[in-house]
């Protein structure tokens, strides 16, 4: 397998989830890296597990040096000042934060920026190692990849916690499905607590009040994507407890999870771990390296076109062209180009401002309110003045133009100005550039 150039367009991005933690989801993921670069790729692994970050650990790097704590605190400009060798030819390595107070929570723009800058890393393909748990920033770093892979281990507690963070991932996937408040409060008054509620009963209620959200739903579990990657395997038995693994989440969950390969026990994986070296650079034949290789065959020949194609929400009578909050995560936020009136409110004082583009990320809006990068900010729409402001803090300034980026404070400002933006412009918004 020859290896590729990514020029001209986004690389494969792989996401590595298991809800629990001890699953041994790192070392899969560091392991398959070695595979997949092993075939002439250019690879590069994103520890996204912010706070408990062990990637580098498992490639012997001792001080990492530059992370990603270095994007959130702006002392770089890319995430590709963060890319690091991991001593395996084209295998690199952008470690997480490790013990830093508050890194496991970076906060919403954090969190989106920190998805921007994944998407636009210059490789063939990434490995985007999530955290353990279901917390949100977890479910979104999951639901930014093409591919996904749900790393199990045959013991209960591993299934059942399995189970439960990809629930989580599903239905996080379907909310975002939603373009619009009413669709979003429709999902969340049909969504019920009951754990053994399946995704059909959700959907049978919601299809009785909107048949084309329900479809478009329905898209949404057709494009999922997501493989069982079984890991510590002792005996056939526990490859045919994954297989029905496999079933509860199709009957329970309507999505289809195919058991993608069974990693076995082996004292040489533990040893790995202890000398800080990936198995496959040590024991390149073994069977755990073979289906390691197997898989890393089978995501390096996905379509990502056809993949992020499936996922693109196409209603012909729906203001389909925003993206959904957090992004339809499978593709760089776009940047939409709009006119519209507004204020901006900064230490007391009030300035009429042009918006001039919207994203999931933020705004563009030129001003002549003299503000500094990291200020926060209020923008209200002019025609839409009863409606509380959006807060944001300034991210970019251009003095020169009297332009300023600004990034939202939280999840609930994109919403907030998602909604705003399409019930001022309908559908004669224009997409630009992607950023």
């Amino acid at each position: 397998m020859a290896s590729r150039s990514t020029h001209g367009r986004s690389p494969l991005i792989v996401a590595i989830g298991g809800g629990k933690g001890g699953v041994g989801k790192s070392v899969v993921g560091a392991n398959l890296g070695v595979a997949m670069a092993r075939l002439g790729f250019r690879i590069i692994i994103v520890d996204a597990d912010l706070g408990s970050a062990n990637q580098h650990t498992l490639f012997g790097i001792d001080r990492p040096g530059t992370t990603i704590q270095a994007l959130f605190d702006r002392s770089i400009e890319s995430l590709e000042e963060a890319v690091h060798p991991t001593g395996i030819p084209k295998l690199s390595l952008v470690p997480g934060a490790s013990a830093v107070v508050g890194a496991a929570n970076p906060g919403h723009a954090r969190k989106l920026k920190l998805i921007r800058h994944i998407q636009s890393l210059d490789a063939d393909a990434i490995l985007v190692d999530c955290g353990a748990g279901s917390g949100l920033d977890t479910l979104d770093f999951y639901e930014v990849a093409d591919r996904r892979l749900l790393v199990v281990t045959p013991q209960l507690t591993s299934m059942q916690n399995a189970y439960g963070f990809l629930k989580g991932a599903v239905y996080r996937a379907m909310r975002h499905v939603a373009l619009n408040a009413r669709e979003t409060d429709l999902f969340n008054s049909e969504q019920t607590t009951c754990e053994t509620e399946r995704v059909d009963d959700l959907l049978a209620r919601i299809r009785g009040l909107d048949a084309t959200f329900t479809r478009a739903l329905e898209q949404c579990l057709r494009s999922f994507n997501t493989g069982i990657v079984g890991n510590q395997l002792e005996h056939d038995g526990q490859q045919r407890a994954l297989l029905g693994l496999s079933r509860m989440y199709r009957d329970f969950l309507r999505i289809e999870v195919p058991v993608l390969g069974g990693l076995p026990a082996s004292p040489q994986v533990h040893a790995s771990i202890t000398n800080r070296v990936p198995l496959l650079k040590t024991h390149p034949t073994s069977r755990f390296a073979r289906i390691l290789g197997t898989l890393a065959e089978d995501l390096l020949s996905t379509d990502v076109a056809r993949v992020r194609e499936s996922r693109r929400r196409r209603d012909d009578d729906v203001e389909a062209t925003l993206p959904g909050p957090s992004a339809n995560h499978l593709r760089r936020h776009r940047r939409v180009r709009v006119d519209l009136a507004a204020e901006i409110r900064h230490g007391g004082q009030l300035s009429p401002a042009k918006v001039t583009d919207v994203s999931d990320g933020g705004l563009g809006v030129f001003t002549e309110l003299k503000v500094k990068r990291g200020e926060t900010v209020e923008v209200s729409f002019t025609d839409r003045r009863s409606q509380p402001p959006v807060r944001a803090f300034v991210r970019h300034v251009d003095a020169k133009n009297g332009r300023i980026g600004l990034e939202y404070e939280s999840e609930e400002m994109s919403e907030r100005a998602r909604n705003l933006t399409l019930s001022l412009v309908k559908t004669s918004i224009r997409p630009a550039a992607a950023v």
